[in-house]
């Protein structure tokens, strides 16, 4: 559960710029630029990938660090790998075949693992649910977190902040 947290603090948390040994390790770092009325900034490694306002599908065959969509999906394709999957806005689908080796990770979407799907660490969903076919599996936890509280719907302002906030500065090493 850890580890999804981490995940879920990469959008949350916000640093002036990414370390040399984390752009090396393929790390995302999210960051705000003078506070939090600028558009924010993120910087990529050579093998993670990231799309804003559509769904990101990861092929088959592909290998991949950090899968992450921004107001968009992502499809990790039956014969793809990847080690993290976060949908910020969207939901996170395992495809059969296909592998998560860490974490599936839905901000106001579901996580869906599909017949013979693997996701080695957690699946979590904030604002969704996680769905797991007969066959697929989650070696980590399964949380889902419905995100309202005394009338109100925490999960549709969440969707709305992540649509006000605009594009990200995207800085692929």
């Amino acid at each position: 559960m850890r580890h999804a947290v981490a995940a879920l603090l990469l959008f949350a948390a916000a640093s002036p710029t990414a370390s040399a040994a984390e752009k090396k390790a393929g790390v995302v770092a999210f960051s705000s630029e003078q506070g939090d009325h600028r558009p924010c900034r993120i910087v990529l490694g050579p093998r993670d990938r990231l799309v804003q306002d559509a769904d990101l599908v990861i092929p088959a065959g592909a290998e991949v660090d950090s899968a992450v969509a921004l107001r968009g999906s992502v499809i990790v394709q039956r014969g793809a790998k990847v080690k993290k999957a976060v949908a910020a806005g969207g939901s996170v689908r395992v495809e059969g075949g296909a592998q998560v080796t860490e974490d599936a990770v839905a901000i106001s979407g579901d996580v869906r693992v599909d017949p013979d799907g693997r996701v080695g660490g957690d699946a979590v969903s904030l604002g969704g649910r996680v769905r797991i076919a007969e066959g697929g599996k989650v070696g980590g936890s399964v949380v889902g977190l419905s995100l309202q509280f005394a009338g109100l719907d925490l999960e549709r302002s969440l969707r709305e902040q992540l649509g006000a906030e605009g594009k990200c500065r995207v800085e692929q090493e």
